[in-house]
């Protein structure tokens, strides 16, 4: 059964350079979210990074992945709410940021592929 946590405001910039350190390198897919509809950021492309910048009266977050073709940013102002859902003994996850004005961010990273 996968459990979803909200992440407490006052955990945001901690939790999400840890999601990155434990992730960084993972096949990734990116989602940017608005209230009606969603569009793909990025697919299986490797997380590089998920950041909180511009500090706590002007919060934004930032999620970078790419590979030695480029990389590919998205980024949210105002967040209101982070979740998060792992499974695979933490190996996998999907991360969701939203913002104030109703858009999102959603990322899902995949377990390290299995050596057969």
């Amino acid at each position: 059964m996968q459990e979803v946590t909200t992440i407490p405001p006052s955990q945001w910039g901690s939790f999400l350079a840890r999601f990155s350190a434990e992730h960084c390198g993972q096949e990734a897919d990116i989602e940017h979210l608005d209230a009606h509809s969603s569009r793909t950021v990025a697919v299986r492309l490797p997380l590089i990074r998920v950041e909180s910048s511009g500090g706590p009266h002007a919060p934004e977050f930032h999620v970078c992945s790419g590979d030695q073709t480029g990389t590919i940013e998205d980024a949210i102002a105002n967040p209101i709410r982070v979740k998060v859902r792992e499974w695979d003994g933490g190996r996998a996850a999907e991360l969701e940021m939203s913002s104030r004005d109703g858009c999102g961010i959603r990322v899902r990273v995949a377990g390290p592929q299995s050596v057969q």
